[in-house]
């Protein structure tokens, strides 16, 4: 059964030790009052609902195997199918809590609500979990201590409460504050003790300055919720993530009293492509964002950038930022040869020379400078070049300006003059520029450029076109759409009509969270797990 006896076996593993976990970590230190709010916690709907609902959709992502057959592996000890003693209607919920301190050990308690004569008491009692009932919730630990202090301490019924909230999705985790942060300190140790293992790692230390970024981000965060439906062939989830109270991420998620209008770049866009995305935001806030960005990037002190000062790069960026709305829609498709298009259009008041002077100096000096910063090209062992066209052609009386990004064919450290000339370099990367009325366009090819132009011209895509298929509701700022099996088999064709689903993506701002929303087919998971097993 490959993935699938794999997931099985981890999965019952869990369900008869998963609890025991706990043990070691409460040993250690003992249980200290009073409790920590659970920094880490999971809703499941009623097992008798949940679990028929999600065995229907793993059947369509798993439809040559016997799926129907895991349930009974996994949760046969705790009453599978009909959880006799179980409540029809209260969730189950399992919650990870501090013993004392956010940084020290943890506990880990499950609870349900289930009869005096439940099977499933039979089924903990003989793997010798204890158990306790609080406001009609049954708690389950792997040991009495965490229980008995649950109980002196009064702590059992906040816990109650909290498995009682209304659970309005199959299934719902929240992580809480601290988590985040902590899980990026561990990705960091993780990728150094991997770069350690395999040699030097000073000549990658440049690249940590993103973990400082994401750090900074990451602990400004209170909780994040994820939650998720099954609804016959589409699974149906969210993201929101509630920032702390005065951070700035609190501002940057202020819902906007004006939205911005996204028609005139949508219409511009088919609606055909492998990718697709339309955007708004508030420029101001988009800069603050970029700002603490670059207060990481820089964090290393003022050599952060090579040849490039953090106030001449946040002065420019904000100049440049102050003259767009807001407004940006684009799409990743493939041509008739099968080749990656890209294109975009961007909403703003800039005129021909301006866009010059940005697309200038963000390619021949940030982007050149970020690739020396990241040592990219000592790890390529070639030499990187960046050449800017400032009037590579003309189109519609419109100039168009061409950025090129090659690499150099010999190794560094080789005395070849004729490696320096253009004949001599291997293009790794072309990009082009228009400044148009009232919008930017950009692409990576002269046809794509060619395009965007012609359709903003004339009012909109011939055909149908982003603003037909993304509609935004008051709060929304982003839309995205992926053709997962287009992109899988490299085509925008699809063989039946239950591979039209694909991923879809909303993002948007509500009562000062950041909401992410999302929907994919099942056809679409089956898929990307048939991709993943072939490389395997």
């Amino acid at each position: 059964m490959g993935i699938l006896k794999r997931v099985a076996y981890l999965a019952a593993t869990f369900s008869v030790a998963g609890l025991s976990v706990a043990e070691g970590f409460a040993a250690g230190g003992g249980v200290s009052e009073p409790f920590a709010p659970p920094f880490f916690q999971v809703h499941l709907a009623p097992p008798k609902r949940f679990v028929p609902t999600v065995l229907s959709f793993a059947q369509k992502v798993f439809p040559d195997q016997q799926v129907h057959a895991l349930p009974m592996l996994i949760l046969g000890l705790w009453g599978y199918p009909e959880f006799v003693g179980l409540s029809d209607s209260d969730p189950v919920g399992l919650f990870f809590i501090p013993a004392g301190s956010k940084a020290g050990p943890f506990f880990t308690v499950a609870c349900a609500k289930m009869a005096d004569d439940a099977p499933m008491r039979t089924a903990l009692a003989l793997q010798k979990f204890a158990t306790k009932t609080f406001t009609g919730w049954t708690f389950i630990s792997s040991g009495n201590e965490v229980l008995r202090a649950i109980e002196s301490s009064g702590y059992g019924d906040d816990l109650a409460e909290l498995a009682g909230s209304a659970l309005e999705n199959d299934f719902v985790v929240e992580l809480g504050s601290g988590m985040v942060g902590q899980f990026v300190d561990e990705c960091e140790q993780a990728l150094v003790d991997g770069l350690a293992a395999s040699g030097d790692i000073s000549k990658h230390m440049p690249a940590f300055s993103l973990f400082a970024i994401a750090k900074d981000f990451a602990n400004q965060i209170e909780k994040i919720s994820i939650g998720g439906d099954f609804f016959g062939e589409v699974f149906s989830g969210h993201v929101r993530i509630k920032p702390l109270v005065g951070s700035d991420l609190s501002v940057l998620f202020r819902e906007p009293t004006n939205p911005i209008d996204i028609s005139s770049v949508a219409a511009a866009i088919g609606d055909s492509g492998l990718i697709s995305f339309v955007w708004r935001y508030d420029q101001q806030k988009l800069c603050r964002l970029i700002e603490l960005a670059i207060d990481g990037l820089f964090s290393g002190g003022p050599s952060g950038l090579e040849g490039v000062s953090e106030r001449e790069l946040s002065t420019f960026i904000e100049r440049m930022f102050s003259r767009c709305t807001g407004a940006t829609a684009g799409q990743l498709s493939l041509d008739g040869d099968g080749n990656l298009v890209v294109g975009e259009i961007v909403a703003a008041d800039i005129n021909g020379d301006e866009l010059a002077a940005w697309v200038d100096f963000s390619f021949s000096t940030v982007v050149h400078a970020m690739v020396e910063r990241c040592g990219l090209a000592k790890n390529l062992n070639r030499a990187c070049f960046v050449d800017v066209n400032r009037n590579a052609f003309v189109h519609c009386g419109l100039p168009v300006i061409a950025v090129s990004i090659s690499v150099e064919d010999a190794p560094l450290g080789q005395d070849s003059p004729e490696s320096q000339e253009q004949d001599r370099r291997e293009i790794a990367g072309e990009l082009y520029f228009c400044a148009l009325d009232g919008a930017v366009a950009a692409a990576n090819s002269e046809e794509a450029i060619v395009a965007l132009i012609d359709a903003f011209l004339a009012g909109g895509h011939d055909g149908r076109s982003l603003a037909d298929e993304i509609h935004f509701a008051s709060g929304d700022m982003a839309g995205f759409r992926a053709d997962i099996q287009g992109l899988l088999c490299g085509t925008v064709e699809r063989s039946s009509a239950a591979a039209k689903h694909g991923l879809t993506v909303s993002i948007g701002l509500d009562a000062g969270d950041l909401t992410v929303n999302f929907s994919i087919g099942a056809s679409d998971i089956a898929a990307i797990v048939a991709a993943f097993a072939e490389g395997q």
